[in-house]
């Protein structure tokens, strides 16, 4: 049987070759899912594994998770699961704070009431800022 290491390794570069590939086919997309979240549960207590991920791969495995959550809401459970064990590593939590319209993302895949700390910290640098602004400067109506 396979290492969680290895189904975990395994899995991204299989999300990483889709990322690749000019159109997947459902079930090449459904067994990457089924890999990657395997991956993902297996290897929940090896943070250093976790941690060690690329950028790159981490890049495509958080689009991958999100992209699952909002095209199959059968899944949200699963997702939030996913996004619960990677978001706990500080690599992860900060590439997604760092990324393009992920913050935002992340916290409408996640449940408000479970994951209320985990959205707290997902928001990015400069969204606490502008929050903090807004609430200084009263809007005109």
């Amino acid at each position: 049987a396979a290492t969680p290491q290895q189904k975990f390794e395994a899995a991204v570069a299989r999300v990483c070759e889709l990322r690749a590939a000019a159109r997947a086919t459902t079930d090449q997309v459904n067994e990457a899912w089924t890999a990657l979240r395997t991956g993902i549960v297996a290897s929940r207590k090896l943070g250093d594994l976790l941690d060690a991920c690329p950028e790159e791969c981490m890049h495509h495995a958080l689009e991958f998770v999100l992209e699952r959550g909002v095209q199959k809401k059968a899944a949200r459970g699963q997702v939030r699961e996913c996004l619960r064990v990677l978001l706990a590593r500080p690599p992860w939590l900060g590439f997604v704070r760092r990324g393009e319209g992920l913050p935002a993302r992340a916290r409408e895949a996640l449940d408000g009431e479970q994951d209320a700390e985990l959205i707290a910290q997902v928001a990015a640098p400069q969204e606490l800022e502008e929050e903090a602004a807004a609430e200084e400067e009263p809007e005109d109506a």
